[in-house]
């Protein structure tokens, strides 16, 4: 007679009590259940203690003043000359009033890309109000200035394109070329024979070619780099002649060129309607943050699909749109900010003129001022301005720039330069 191990039956008669275990354990598990707790509590009571509740801060109150950060103590705010505030306007307290009640009417952040619900009517009134201001039909506002000409090169430019492109393009503006996939020739920084002797040669490989190259020129006006204003109306005789989409990038230029602070087109005189797309910042000229595209609806609506920046980023914050459209009015009204700039500037450049070892690269009229030095290297002179209790930039090799400002009196600007004079001998 065969064993029970040996025609399997133990084997089943082991697994009857395990899955008895195994279901005992699940239902044991399932059956516990929490005890409720029955509150209780009188309306009187709910009431008398809702009233009296008082919500802890989301963030604790700081009653310091501010510093910037990264600065070393011993650099004065005023001595800090890497800010970009050239009109002064973060010291306003109209400025600083409009952006306490906007943050408690629409809180601090957006809440989401302006395609899907980070749109308010401040996004709205502030896209209407800067192309009611420079003339044009419409508007791309984007939440941050570095985004903004990177997102329209990608947006337009696309493989089989030609782009002519200034060797002193600011960094970023480089780099989204490179992202574009773009065929790419680089000119002499303001040199126009350069660009139309290139424009000529690739115009001669061109001819036999069934399928014409689409030809971009990016610009700046102001240069980041340099500080040098581009030869706008030479440049625009080349782009009707040749047939060229140009891309003027105000960044630095908007709100501190010109008698309203509108750029370089406005202080050469250049109409923008004849210009494809004018980029502008909020940065600069400006005291808040984001950039803005600015041109012909039937250009700049392609922005809203397909700018990168525009579709993926959270919208600009409301705050600094309410700030942004009020300073854009007093750009308008109040010429006069510009005239003071204007006249520190090319004052600032005639006493540094006079100062040797260095040369003023810089327009006049830039509020960034670029000194190329002769026998001393960038962070040499860097360290040795800081030790004075000056802050400059430190950009290139043997390049530094600082910024100026309508605060910057007589007194002020005389011990300026006898300070760099001192860091250069």
């Amino acid at each position: 007679m065969p064993s029970l191990i040996e025609d399997g039956k133990l084997s089943h008669l082991m697994m009857i009590p395990l899955t008895i275990f195994t279901f005992f354990l699940i239902a044991m598990i399932y059956s516990k259940k929490t005890k409720k707790v029955k509150l209780i509590i009188n309306e009187e009571e709910l009431r008398t203690r809702l009233e009296n509740y008082t919500p802890e801060p989301l963030a604790s109150v700081v009653n310091e003043t501010y510093k910037e950060p990264n600065i070393p103590e011993h650099v004065t705010q005023s001595n800090n000359l890497c800010r970009s505030d050239y009109l002064c306007l973060t010291d306003s307290k109209e400025i600083k009033n409009i952006a306490t009640s906007c943050i408690k009417k629409y809180g601090v952040g957006s809440c989401g890309p302006r395609g899907f619900y980070g749109t308010i009517d401040l996004h709205l009134d502030l896209e209407t109000r800067i192309a009611e201001f420079m003339n044009l039909e419409e508007t791309v506002l984007y939440s941050y200035s570095l985004s903004t000409m990177s997102s329209a090169i990608i947006a337009y430019c696309k493989k089989g394109d030609m782009l002519f492109c200034d060797d002193k393009l600011a960094s970023s503006t480089i780099q989204s070329i490179a992202a574009a996939k773009s065929s790419v020739t680089f000119f002499k920084h303001n040199d126009v024979k350069d660009l139309e002797q290139k424009l000529i040669d690739f115009d001669k490989g061109q001819q036999n070619k069934k399928i014409k190259a689409r030809k971009f020129l990016i610009i700046e006006g102001l240069y980041y780099r340099t500080g040098q204003m581009c030869p706008l109306v030479d440049l625009m005789k080349i782009r009707e002649k040749y047939k060229l989409r140009m891309f003027l990038d105000e960044s630095l230029s908007f709100g501190t060129i010109g008698s309203n602070g509108r750029g370089v087109t406005e202080h050469l005189n250049v109409d923008r309607s004849d210009i494809d797309l004018i980029v502008g910042s909020l940065e600069y000229g400006i005291p808040s943050i984001g950039g803005f595209c600015v041109g012909s609806n039937f250009v700049n609506e392609h922005q809203r699909l397909s700018g990168l920046g525009y579709c993926f980023s959270a919208s600009l914050p409301p705050l600094h749109s309410a700030v942004a459209h009020r300073i854009i009015d007093m750009f308008e009204t109040t010429p006069e900010l510009f005239t003071k700039l204007h006249e520190i500037a090319r004052n600032i450049h005639d006493k540094l003129a006079d100062i040797e070892g260095f040369e003023v690269i810089s327009h006049p009229l830039s509020p960034k001022k670029v000194l190329k030095l002769d026998d001393m290297d960038a962070e040499t002179f860097f360290d040795k301005a800081l030790k004075a209790g000056v802050l400059f930039n430190n950009d290139e090799e043997n390049i530094v720039s600082f910024n100026v400002n309508i605060k910057m009196d007589d007194e002020y600007i005389d011990n300026l330069m006898g300070l760099i004079k001192n860091v250069v001998q």
